[in-house]
């Protein structure tokens, strides 16, 4: 026998406040309008929800904002998030959809790590790359690398130009000026390429994934040989990652 419990109105009505001012602060007029209640009642459970340390009102006084409280357990909860387990079924989809490798990875220092890595499950490649998880690969000759590069400070970026870069293939790019104007480059489009730059015949194009640390330091990309790679099919993978990586921060709480 399944019983039906009768939902709490007011504890519905204060989930109700904090969800609208969860986008900013707000006063109680807004706050009242938004919801459809009477300001009475949006007072009433303000100061309710202030005395929990739920929300708190701003320093100008007429405004309120989440409180320590809700702050405090929001972070607890990002911290607990494991971020392979939530992207792994996204990249996992999106392998099976376009039947090519994708890989999630992390910038460590002044390499990047692949965290994870999903195969198509529907469809055998003659060709194929042997990535593997675990593996370090340079920041300025891969996709997820330059990711990296592009999201790190001006400062970080000068420590990395005293390292030394090595020249995997030709079309590596070892220039502290032309890895500056790389960097901008993916700033401004929004994603990296590799294309042949740290082995022959291997292309790639990632896409930032942000997470609650503030700072950009996970991507997520498309490997492949570069016959599956033509210039026409860049906008589209593009496309596809980003759709990824909505999702998965949407997972996060991003």
């Amino acid at each position: 026998m399944t019983i039906t419990r009768k939902p709490v109105r007011s504890v519905l009505r204060a989930a109700a406040v904090i969800e609208a001012i969860g986008s900013g602060a707000k006063g109680v007029t807004a706050i009242a309008e938004q919801i459809g209640l009477s300001k009475g009642t949006v007072f009433d459970l303000l100061k309710t929800l202030e005395m929990a340390g739920f929300v708190r009102q701003s320093q100008e006084g007429d405004a309120y904002q989440l409180g320590p409280v809700l702050l405090r357990l929001a972070a607890v909860g990002l911290s607990q998030v494991d971020l392979v387990a939530v992207a792994a079924p996204h990249l996992q989809a999106l392998s099976d959809d376009t039947g090519e490798i994708c890989h999630l990875g992390r910038r460590d220092g002044f390499s990047v790590v692949y965290l994870h890595r999903a195969k198509s499950q529907h469809l055998v490649r003659m060709l194929d790359l042997n990535s593997l998880v675990g593996a370090r690969s340079p920041l300025h000759c891969t996709s997820m690398g330059k990711i990296a590069l592009a999201h790190m400070t001006d400062e970080e970026f000068e420590d990395f130009l005293v390292m030394p870069r090595e020249a995997y293939t030709e079309r590596t790019i070892t220039d502290p000026a032309a890895l500056q104007a790389e960097r901008e480059r993916v700033r401004e489009q929004g994603y990296a390429l590799n294309l042949g730059e740290y082995e022959e015949g291997v292309h790639s194009v990632a896409v930032p994934l942000r997470t609650s640390s503030g700072s950009v330091r996970h991507g997520i990309n498309f490997a492949m040989p570069s016959v599956r790679m033509p210039k026409a099919s860049i906008p589209n993978l593009v496309e596809r990652l980003q759709k990824t990586s909505a999702a998965i921060e949407k997972d996060i709480g991003i």
